[in-house]
Protein backbone atom coordinates (compact mmCIF):
# COMPACT_ATOMS: atom_id res chain seq x y z
CA UNK A 1 0.00 0.00 0.00
CA UNK A 2 0.89 3.48 -0.56
CA UNK A 3 -0.24 7.22 -0.39
CA UNK A 4 0.83 9.97 -1.55
CA UNK A 5 0.47 13.63 -2.68
CA UNK A 6 -1.65 13.90 -6.02
CA UNK A 7 -0.89 16.55 -8.71
CA UNK A 8 -4.78 17.37 -8.85
CA UNK A 9 -6.60 18.52 -5.94
CA UNK A 10 -9.62 16.96 -6.35
CA UNK A 11 -10.89 18.97 -3.15
CA UNK A 12 -10.94 22.28 -5.14
CA UNK A 13 -13.29 20.79 -7.75
CA UNK A 14 -16.85 20.42 -6.68
CA UNK A 15 -19.51 17.43 -7.66
CA UNK A 16 -19.43 15.53 -10.45
CA UNK A 17 -15.85 17.52 -11.28
CA UNK A 18 -13.86 16.33 -8.03
CA UNK A 19 -15.28 12.47 -8.90
CA UNK A 20 -14.14 13.44 -12.76
CA UNK A 21 -10.51 14.09 -11.23
CA UNK A 22 -10.80 11.46 -8.88
CA UNK A 23 -11.23 8.96 -11.77
CA UNK A 24 -9.21 10.50 -14.51
CA UNK A 25 -6.28 10.11 -11.89
CA UNK A 26 -6.94 6.72 -11.26
CA UNK A 27 -6.85 6.09 -15.13
CA UNK A 28 -4.18 7.34 -15.53
CA UNK A 29 -2.33 5.22 -12.54
CA UNK A 30 -3.77 2.12 -14.71
CA UNK A 31 -2.67 3.19 -17.91
CA UNK A 32 1.00 3.81 -16.32
CA UNK A 33 1.50 0.33 -14.97
CA UNK A 34 -0.05 -1.42 -17.68
CA UNK A 35 2.65 0.30 -20.43
CA UNK A 36 5.44 0.50 -17.33
CA UNK A 37 5.72 4.22 -18.11
CA UNK A 38 7.58 5.75 -15.66
CA UNK A 39 7.13 9.62 -16.68
CA UNK A 40 3.09 8.93 -16.93
CA UNK A 41 3.65 7.71 -13.19
CA UNK A 42 5.35 10.76 -11.86
CA UNK A 43 2.93 12.89 -14.01
CA UNK A 44 0.41 12.07 -11.62
CA UNK A 45 1.81 13.56 -8.42
CA UNK A 46 2.81 16.84 -6.88
CA UNK A 47 6.60 17.51 -6.96
CA UNK A 48 8.32 16.58 -4.04
CA UNK A 49 5.25 14.51 -2.82
CA UNK A 50 5.58 12.31 0.37
CA UNK A 51 5.21 8.87 -1.06
CA UNK A 52 5.19 5.96 1.66
CA UNK A 53 5.70 2.80 0.51
CA UNK A 54 5.95 -0.70 2.44
CA UNK A 55 9.65 -0.85 1.29
CA UNK A 56 12.23 0.57 3.20
CA UNK A 57 12.84 3.94 3.54
CA UNK A 58 8.95 4.00 4.05
CA UNK A 59 8.63 7.90 2.86
CA UNK A 60 10.00 9.21 0.06
CA UNK A 61 9.72 12.82 -1.15
CA UNK A 62 9.26 12.50 -4.74
CA UNK A 63 9.21 10.35 -7.07
CA UNK A 64 12.25 8.07 -7.56
CA UNK A 65 11.97 7.28 -11.10
CA UNK A 66 14.96 5.49 -11.41
CA UNK A 67 13.73 2.86 -8.73
CA UNK A 68 10.34 3.36 -10.16
CA UNK A 69 11.32 2.40 -13.34
CA UNK A 70 13.54 -0.62 -12.03
CA UNK A 71 10.38 -2.20 -10.52
CA UNK A 72 8.51 -1.55 -13.86
CA UNK A 73 11.20 -3.74 -15.60
CA UNK A 74 11.39 -6.27 -13.02
CA UNK A 75 7.71 -7.19 -14.83
CA UNK A 76 7.42 -9.21 -17.97
CA UNK A 77 4.21 -8.51 -19.17
CA UNK A 78 2.24 -5.44 -18.30
CA UNK A 79 1.35 -4.38 -14.75
CA UNK A 80 -2.54 -4.44 -14.73
CA UNK A 81 -3.92 -2.76 -12.06
CA UNK A 82 -7.66 -2.85 -11.00
CA UNK A 83 -9.44 -0.05 -8.83
CA UNK A 84 -12.70 -1.04 -7.76
CA UNK A 85 -15.70 0.10 -4.88
CA UNK A 86 -15.93 3.43 -6.50
CA UNK A 87 -19.10 4.87 -5.06
CA UNK A 88 -20.91 8.26 -6.12
CA UNK A 89 -23.24 9.74 -4.16
CA UNK A 90 -24.64 11.33 -6.71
Amino acid sequence: MSTATLAVRASKASGSDGEAAILAFVEALRQSHHDRNVALFAAQFAPGAAVYNLAPPLVHNGIDLAEKQAWFDSWATPVDIKARDFKSDS
